[in-house]
């Protein structure tokens, strides 16, 4: 019974846990190098000590060293960061009008990204989901302790 278990069940990986390990300041100098036509990506990569597949991705990028360098790791939000302010201006006023709920919120992002056109991964039935508004609430720590939702 043992080995049919083993069969069924897959390992689980540990989560890498070593990200963006290398030095800012040596990746903005790799980027500099490559988008200048000085060197390589993999000659780069030696020389500035940082790993040759992330280089080879923020150098293709075409942006400015620092922008490039500055870019978020994991999925880009549903909402500009625009966007998010005025949502959170909109919290801010209702809650001096009323208690705001999370409900409220979840409803006011789905009509905010509805008006204007963004498309969003948000239930149709005119509600952001739990998953949105825990990470909304991660990034707005400061918004939420004076919340009651």
């Amino acid at each position: 019974c043992n080995i049919l278990l083993q069969i069924h069940c897959k390992k689980l990986k540990p989560q890498n846990k070593s990200r963006r390990q290398w030095n800012k300041r040596n990746m903005l100098e790799a980027i500099q190098a490559v988008q200048d036509n000085a060197m390589s990506c993999k000659k780069a990569s030696k020389i500035f000590s940082v790993p040759k597949s992330t280089l080879y991705r923020l150098a293709r990028l075409r942006l400015p060293p620092e922008d490039a360098v500055c870019s978020r790791m994991g999925r880009k939000p549903v909402m500009p960061d625009e966007l998010e302010k005025e949502l959170v201006q909109n919290i801010l006023e209702m809650q001096k009008l009323s208690g705001v709920k999370r409900k409220d919120i979840c409803r006011l992002a789905f009509e905010l990204c509805e008006r204007n056109g963004i498309k969003h991964p948000f239930r149709s039935d005119g509600v952001a989901g739990a998953s949105w508004f825990d990470h909304f609430k991660n990034r707005h720590k400061d918004l939420m302790s004076v919340l009651k939702s």
